[in-house]
Formats: structure tokens, C-alpha cells, sequence
């Protein structure tokens, strides 16, 4: 698990169920801390480490896991990143990155359109009323570190292996936040996954998250 941060939902640890042990590597000594407290005694290694340079050998893991991550590293750095990756994997195993094309799916332009209109407006309110003091400072979507590139870039690559592109979720957070709510959207949600199940590879590039299964022949 490459990037494991402390395991955030319940979920992430079924991923390594049918495994001996599940290795989590992150820069973060608190978030390794936090993984150890959810992996069952036992069943888990705990190791400081950097996704760029990863301290294990060739063809280590039976399957490797990244979630989230890749697009945080420098852009120009994120080709190195999958070949090392693909490096410690095992012959037959398989990675899995779930990666972002950013705020530019189709699917979610609608709520990253609003967003801008809310923060345009919440600004033009401060330099109108800078009295109003309630009013949050706006601050506009923070790009520090999210290097997302497009399906394009991949495309234009030259890649050493293959890898298949599917659909690892659709909606982003910011759009089931603003739209999926109640019964409706419950059974919007409903629908979004029956089209995620039904359509994997179309859905990948039509919505917010694809990932990236590599298996190394």
C-alpha cells in the first residue's frame, strides 16, 4: 500500500485480506502510526518511504495498491513513478493506481462550474461589503501539489509495459456534495454504479477517477 496514509476508510482494509501481509510505505511517520493502529497485530509492516524511490527490491510485492497519490508528485515525475512501481511488482502480480483527470470530466463540470460562480461571487461581496466580516475569506481551489494530467498525456507516452484504464469512481466528492442528496440521490448514486459496473472503460475517461491496472507479464 504506497501511500497509505493512516487508512482512511474501513473499505481499504479489505484489499489485503487474501494476503499475508500487508506492507504500507508513506513519508509520514503519524500516518504510519495510524495504519498500524487499524491493521490486525500481525498482519502488517509499517515502513518510511517515498513513492519516487521505493527501498525494496525488484519484483517484491504480490500486488501493489496506490490510492490517490501519483498526481500529487510533480508532473514531469509521474512516468518514474508508475516505472517504480511496476519495478517492485512480481512477475503475474498486479498494481492498481487510482489516479485524476482534475476538474475536467464531463461528468462533474457542472459542479466545478458553481464552485467558480460561488467563489467569484463570495469575492465581489468582500470588496463590496468589507464590513460583512461573516463572510468566509474565499480562496480559490488549492493546487499545491495536484499535478493531474490528462488521458491524453498517457497516450502520448512510450511505456515500457501495458496497463488498462477502468473507471474506479465517476462523481467527485464535490458533485455528490452538491447534488447527490436524499432519496433521489440515492438512487442516482444507484444508477452511477450500475454505469461504472456496465461501461468500466468508457466511465474511465468520462468521469472524475479512472485507475490504472498494470499487470506485469
Amino acid at each position: 500500500d504506497v501511500a497509505s496514509g493512516p487508512i482512511q476508510y474501513p473499505t481499504y482494509l479489505t484489499y489485503s485480506e487474501n494476503y499475508d501481509i500487508r506492507v504500507c510505505v508513506d513519508v509520514s511517520f503519524q500516518a504510519l502510526i495510524g495504519a498500524k493502529q487499524r491493521v490486525p497485530a500481525g498482519r502488517g509492516l509499517f515502513v518510511l518511504g517515498n513513492i519516487r524511490n521505493l527501498p525494496f527490491r525488484t519484483g517484491a510485492f504480490d500486488a501493489i495498491v496506490s490510492l490517490h497519490t501519483v498526481y500529487h508528485i510533480i508532473a514531469e515525475q509521474q512516468h518514474a513513478v508508475f516505472d517504480e512501481l511496476h519495478r517492485v511488482l512480481k512477475p503475474a502480480g498486479r498494481a492498481v493506481i487510482v489516479y485524476t483527470w482534475g476538474n475536467i470530466s464531463p461528468l462533474n463540470q457542472p459542479a466545478a462550474v458553481i464552485s467558480k460562480i460561488g467563489f467569484a461571487i463570495s469575492q465581489r461581496m468582500r470588496r463590496m461589503f468589507p464590513a460583512l466580516t461573516f463572510l468566509p475569506e474565499p480562496t480559490p481551489e488549492d493546487t499545491f501539489y495536484y499535478h493531474p494530467h490528462r488521458s491524453g498525456w498517457f497516450k502520448r507516452q512510450r511505456w515500457d509495459y501495458p496497463f488498462a484504464i477502468l473507471c474506479w469512481r465517476s462523481v467527485s466528492v464535490g458533485s455528490s456534495k452538491m447534488f447527490l442528496h436524499g432519496w433521489p440521490g440515492k438512487q442516482l448514486l444507484r444508477l452511477f454504479f450500475w454505469w461504472e459496473d456496465r461501461f468500466p472503460r468508457f466511465t474511465a475517461f468520462l468521469g472524475q477517477y479512472p485507475m490504472f491496472l498494470i499487470d506485469k507479464r
